[in-house]
């Protein structure tokens, strides 16, 4: 895979991920689900962080495609973070689909590295 294919690659697999950061904080605060929390501020509470999952993902990739280290740690930090917090709950097919979603892009990021870091110097 080329390396600009890679890169296309990485930032739709990481707006797919925001974008079932968003319908899940959507469906966390309208409590759509029912084995969501009851507690309104537990359901308030985890609809936000998913709301920010939502922003922070392209963000932080925009961030290291324009400025190299500075947003590129930041995303590996962010990606590795979920993926291990995907892991602590009960785990179902749904959740490793999830999590490939989360590796993808956390892969793709490593091997093509060399990328984001020298962003900063163009």
């Amino acid at each position: 895979m080329g390396r600009r294919t890679m890169v296309r690659v990485t930032f739709h697999l990481l707006i797919i991920d925001a974008l079932l950061w968003l319908i899940f904080a959507i469906i966390t605060a309208t409590r759509w689900h029912p084995a969501l929390p009851d507690s309104p501020i537990l359901r308030w509470v985890t609809a936000f962080l998913a709301l920010a999952a939502c922003v922070a993902l392209p963000g932080l990739y925009l961030l290291a495609r324009r400025f190299g280290r500075v947003g590129f740690y930041p995303l590996l930090a962010l990606l590795v973070l979920i993926s291990l917090l995907t892991l602590t709950d009960e785990f179902g097919l749904a959740d490793l689909i999830i999590l490939i979603l989360h590796l993808s892009p956390m892969v793709l990021l490593v091997l093509d590295r060399a990328t984001y870091r020298t962003a900063s110097r163009r």
